[in-house]
C-alpha cells in the first residue's frame, strides 16, 4: 500500500475539523427536533455542575465527568450551554487532527487515511444521535465522542506501521493512554470494549515503547486526579457504575444480544466482520485475523450497550480490512483472489454504515439552515439564561401526547400504594411534550420555593421548571433505587410518567420505606405532591 500524501492529508483533516466545528457554531445555538428529555438531562447536570455539585458524590450518574466538564469550562468563558456544547465538539475534532494525520501517514494510503479521518471527525462533530433520522439531536452525544477517541486508540494499536518506519512508538503510547483515560472518564463501556484489542495489537506489532507510554499516561492521570481529589471520586464513580450494572431498568437500552447478532437488520454486519476474519486468515495473515477476532466481542459489547445499536465500529473495521490486504497474490480453495475479496468486504461494510455516517456528516448543514421560527426554548422560564440557546421544535412543545391502555380492567399502578395516599396512579406514559408537561407539574410546586424536589420518574428535570432545587445525591436520570431520597423535602409523582416502569418501581420502593411518612399536599390532574417526613430512629435502650 502506498504511503499517504502527508500534506494533502493534513489539509483535508484540518478542513473537515474546521468546517464541522464552524458550521455547528455558526447557528448561534442548538435547535433540536427530538429527544427533549435527553436534552433536559444534560442541562440538569450542567446546572448542578455550575452550582458546585460534585459528579458521582452530589448527584448520581454512570456517565463520566468528561462528558460535562468541557462544556462547563466553555460556559465559564461566557458561552451559553448550547454554544459551549458546540465549542467542545469543535475543539475535540481539532485535537484529533494530528493523531489521525499520523495514523494516516504511518499506516495507510491517502484514500484510506482520508476515509478513516473523515469518519472519525464527522462522528465527533455531528448534531444527530445516529441512525438515519435527520432530526437534530444531542442525545447520547458522549457515545459519538467516545467512538472518535476509540478509533484513534484502535488505529494506533491495531494497524501496523509501514515497513521501514521506526520511532515514535512511545509517543503513540502516550496518545493511546490519553484516549483510554478519556474513555474511562467519558463512558467506561468503551474502555472495557477496546482495552484488550489495544493491548494485543501493541504486543503483536512489538510496540513495547507504546505499551510503556500508554501505561505512563494512564498512571499519571490516575495519580494526578487522586492527588487532587483523593480516592472518593473513584469510589463514587464505581458505585454509580454498579448501580447501573445491577439495574433492572436498564440492563441494555436497545436490541438484545441475540438480536444484535442474528436479527435481519444486524446480520449483514456480522457477515462482513466474519468475512474479514476468514479472508485475512486465508491470506496467511493469522495475526491480523486473530486481532480482528479478538476485537469484535468488545465492539459488539459497546454496540449492545448503546441505544440505537449503530455498528459504528464498522468505520474502523472497513479501514482495517482494506489496509491489511496482501500485496501478493493469494487465492483460497475456491480460486478467489483474497486481495479483491477483502476489498469487497471493505466496500460492503462501508455501504452498510454509510447512511449513518452520511447523516453525521450532513447534520451540521441541516442544522445551520433550520427555520428558527419553528423552535422555542426547551426551558421556557427565565430562571436559567445560560440555557437560553437550547431550543426544541414547536411540534414537541405545543403537543402533549400520551400512551394509555384502552382495554385494561384496572388502570392503576399498584393498588397497594393506596396505603400512603388514596390517589391511584394511571398507567400513562408521555410520548410527546415533556417540557410542557413539566411546566404543568411545576405549577403544582409554586408554594415550595427553595425546597429539595424528588421526582418519581426516570428524569428529575421538573425542578428546572419550578422555583425548587434538585435533591442532593439524587440521579438526574434514574437507573435504580432511590438515591438521595434521604435529602429530599418534597416528592412529586407525575400522573403521566416519562418512563412508566421506572415511576412504578420507584413508587413501590418508596412504599416499602418504613422510615418515610408521606404527607399529601397537592393532588392535581398532572401530579400528586407529598412532603417527605421521616420517622426518628427508635432507641434500642429500655
Amino acid at each position: 500500500m502506498k504511503q499517504a500524501n502527508s500534506a494533502i492529508l493534513l489539509v483535508f483533516l484540518f478542513a473537515v475539523a474546521l468546517l464541522g466545528g464552524a458550521i455547528g457554531l455558526a447557528k448561534g445555538g442548538l435547535y433540536l427536533g427530538k429527544h427533549e428529555v435527553d436534552t433536559l438531562h444534560l442541562i440538569d447536570i450542567l446546572l448542578r455542575f455550575e452550582d458546585g455539585a460534585r459528579i458521582h458524590a452530589d448527584f448520581s450518574t454512570p456517565i463520566g465527568t468528561l462528558a460535562f466538564a468541557p462544556i462547563i469550562w466553555f460556559s465559564q468563558l461566557g458561552l451559553n450551554f448550547g454554544m459551549a456544547f458546540l465549542a467542545t465538539q469543535a475543539v475535540l475534532a481539532l485535537a484529533l487532527v494530528l493523531p489521525l494525520w499520523w495514523i494516516g501517514v504511518s499506516r495507510l494510503s491517502t484514500g484510506a487515511a482520508m476515509l478513516f479521518g473523515g469518519v472519525t471527525l464527522v462522528t465527533a462533530t455531528a448534531i444527530v444521535d445516529g441512525q438515519t433520522d435527520v432530526s437534530s439531536s444531542i442525545s447520547m452525544y458522549y457515545n459519538r465522542w467516545a467512538w472518535a477517541l476509540a478509533f484513534v486508540a484502535l488505529g494506533l494499536s491495531m494497524l501496523p506501521r509501514k515497513r521501514g518506519l521506526t520511532g515514535g512508538g512511545f509517543f503513540e503510547g502516550i496518545v493511546i493512554g490519553i484516549c483510554l483515560v478519556a474513555l474511562a472518564l467519558l463512558k467506561v463501556t468503551y474502555l472495557v470494549g477496546i482495552a484488550l484489542p489495544v493491548l494485543v495489537g501493541l504486543l503483536m506489532t512489538a510496540n513495547f515503547r507504546g505499551i510503556a507510554g500508554a501505561f505512563l499516561a494512564g498512571c499519571t492521570a490516575f495519580a494526578a486526579i487522586t492527588f487532587l481529589y483523593g480516592l472518593a471520586p473513584w469510589q463514587a464513580y464505581y458505585a454509580d457504575l454498579l448501580t447501573v450494572a445491577s439495574s433492572a431498568n436498564r440492563a441494555f437500552p436497545g436490541a438484545s444480544l441475540a438480536d444484535l447478532i442474528s436479527a435481519p437488520a444486524f446480520l449483514p454486519t456480522l457477515i462482513v466482520a466474519a468475512a474479514g476474519v476468514i479472508f485475512l486468515r486465508q491470506s496467511s495473515q493469522n495475526g491480523a485475523a486473530l486481532l480482528l477476532l479478538i476485537a469484535l466481542p468488545g465492539l459488539y459489547y459497546i454496540t449492545y450497550q448503546n441505544f440505537g445499536n449503530d455498528p459504528l465500529w464498522l468505520g474502523f473495521v472497513v479501514v482495517y480490512v482494506y489496509a491489511m490486504r496482501p500485496e501478493g497474490e493469494f487465492r483460497n480453495e475456491f480460486g478467489w483472489d483474497i486481495r479483491t475479496a477483502l476489498s469487497v468486504v471493505s466496500i460492503t461494510g462501508t455501504v452498510i454504515i454509510a447512511p449513518v455516517l452520511l447523516n453525521f456528516g450532513t447534520s451540521g448543514l441541516r442544522h445551520l439552515f433550520l427555520d428558527e421560527g419553528q423552535y422555542q426554548r426547551v426551558i421556557p422560564t427565565t430562571r436559567f439564561p445560560v440555557a437560553d440557546d437550547i431550543h426544541i421544535a414547536n411540534l414537541r412543545v405545543d403537543n402533549v401526547n400520551a400512551m394509555v391502555p384502552l382495554l385494561s380492567e384496572t388502570n392503576t399502578t399498584n393498588n397497594d400504594l393506596a396505603e400512603f395516599d388514596p390517589t391511584t396512579f394511571a398507567d400513562c406514559q408521555i410520548r410527546l411534550g415533556n417540557s410542557t408537561f413539566n411546566s404543568a407539574i411545576a405549577s403544582d410546586l409554586v408554594n415550595f420555593e427553595g425546597e429539595a424536589l424528588y421526582v418519581s420518574d426516570v428524569s428529575s428535570s421538573v425542578w428546572m421548571f419550578s422555583n425548587m432545587q434538585p435533591t442532593k445525591g439524587s440521579a438526574p436520570w434514574a437507573y435504580g433505587g432511590l438515591p438521595g431520597i434521604e435529602n429530599a423535602d418534597i416528592l412529586v409523582v407525575p400522573k403521566c410518567a416519562t418512563q412508566l416502569s421506572v415511576r412504578n418501581a420507584m413508587l413501590v420502593s418508596i412504599a416499602q420505606r418504613e422510615d418515610l411518612v408521606l404527607e399529601p399536599l397537592v393532588d392535581s390532574a398532572v401530579s400528586s405532591v407529598y412532603r417527605l417526613n421521616r420517622l426518628a430512629a427508635q432507641s434500642s435502650s429500655n
